[in-house]
């Protein structure tokens, strides 16, 4: 596959989202193309049925391939809350070069010393995030490239999945023989497309509503501080409306988007079972809901509350299906808990297909990682290039023509090297 492409997958209970985007020559991304399918053979997270799961990522990529028309091979993949913990460490490490200037390579052994944990042997690490680095303990930075110091210190999140239910996932690729380039945690890779600047100063807690789980996510001044997740999701309102109406999944659905676009507004609903008529009054059919919008919104706030962070958090963002096209929604939050929310659907944001905010984010945090380690390295060389034309003006005309051949090549030129070195 061109290497100009980073293509995001998330695997949810109900269907499988992609997204793929390209970075053009201005170094800026372009999603192409996105695309939902239905399938069964995830349930609450977990991949129960290998064989629906790798024809649901077929259909999903041959869509986009239509798009594009190119083959993919690789992916990038989103691993959900449920299937992680986080586990704090540190990582310390002495900058050993000559002009102490902290790079890429001491930054990547300070994260791999921070991944040094104690695990169980079913488990295993898929991706460090960085709360906060120390130079020479004095003081801290987000991003301490190209600064100067004696010794380097992490504070960090790492990601650690149940290796059964991942081997699982990977098998679904194999069997279409795609590649899955690297793994990610859904809700933090979301998080580059959900948190504005001004999110990143504050503590803001993120909600993904799914349609078996619910992930939760604080994030203070733009580190990921605490995740949760729990099985509840817009398939429970699916059962609560069956068992209370006695009608079939099919219809249940049906009349759960009734809802989403009249509300309260509904009207009674005539239902015809074994030659039986009956009607269900639509402010019953909304109780039947809202009682359950309020269970879910219910779990949230207790679980933010419960944080250590619950005073600071400024405001709280909710996504994912049907739950949040719910108008109700908002008000039933403001009866439980005093934050702010804000939530994510098609009349808020301009998104075509909001159910694709997980593997967007995947496609954005990698492109905004590559886009990172490329301006840096950039300024990097232009450094060492303007040092050498004062020490030696003969090599540095030599060196203006090498610099002349890497511009020309432009960021997509350097993406493969970045792709093998992070990833």
């Amino acid at each position: 596959m061109n290497n100009n492409y980073i293509v995001g997958i998330d695997i949810g209970s109900s269907a499988i989202y992609g997204v793929i985007g390209k970075a053009d020559k201005q170094g800026k991304l372009k999603i192409l193309a996105n695309t939902e399918v239905r399938c069964d053979g995830v349930k609450k997270g977990i991949v129960v049925n290998i064989s629906s799961v790798a024809e649901a990522l077929k259909e999903c990529l041959e869509k986009m391939e239509r798009i594009i028309n190119l083959y993919i091979d690789e992916v990038f993949l989103g691993i959900p809350s449920g299937m992680c913990k986080l586990v704090s460490s540190t990582g310390i490490v002495a900058i050993s070069n000559d002009e102490e200037v902290i790079t890429n390579n001491e930054i990547k052994r300070v994260l791999n010393e921070a991944k040094v944990i104690s695990i169980g042997k079913d488990e295993k690490v898929i991706d460090i995030i960085p709360e906060k680095f120390i130079i020479d303990d004095s003081y801290e930075i987000s991003n301490p490239l190209n600064m100067k110091g004696n010794r380097l210190e992490v504070v960090a999140k790492v990601v650690v999945c149940n290796e059964l239910n991942l081997s699982a996932l990977y098998k679904c690729f194999e069997e279409i023989n795609v590649n899955v380039k690297g793994t990610m945690l859904q809700i933090h890779a979301a998080s580059s497309f959900v948190l504005t600047q001004d999110d990143r100063r504050e503590t803001v807690a993120i909600v993904d509503v799914g349609a078996q789980t619910t992930n939760l996510a604080i994030y203070k001044n733009g580190a990921l501080v605490h995740m949760n997740s729990f099985e509840l999701g817009g398939d429970n309102i699916t059962g609560d409306i069956m068992y209370c109406t006695k009608v079939s999944f099919k219809e249940a659905e049906e009349f759960k988007k009734q809802y989403e676009k009249e509300g309260r507004n509904i009207s009674d609903i005539l239902i015809v079972r074994n030659g039986d008529e009956y009607t269900l009054q639509g402010d019953i059919l909304c109780d039947i809901i809202e009682a359950r919008i309020e269970e879910i919104l219910g779990f949230i706030e207790k679980d933010l509350k419960e944080s250590p962070y619950s005073s600071n958090i400024t405001s709280v963002i909710l996504y994912g299906g049907g739950v949040s096209s719910y108008e109700s929604l908002e008000n039933i939050w403001k009866k439980i808990f005093n934050k702010p929310i804000y939530v994510l659907n098609e009349d808020t944001i301009d998104l075509e297909k909001p159910l694709t905010i997980n593997s967007l984010g995947i496609v954005k945090h990698v492109f905004n990682e590559l886009k990172l380690s490329y301006n840096k390295e950039e300024h990097i060389k232009e450094i060492e290039e303007n040092t050498n034309s004062v020490e030696d003006k003969p090599k540095a005309n030599n060196k203006s023509k090498n610099k002349s051949r890497t511009e020309n090549k432009g960021f997509m030129g350097k993406v493969k090297s970045f792709f093998d070195e992070y990833f």
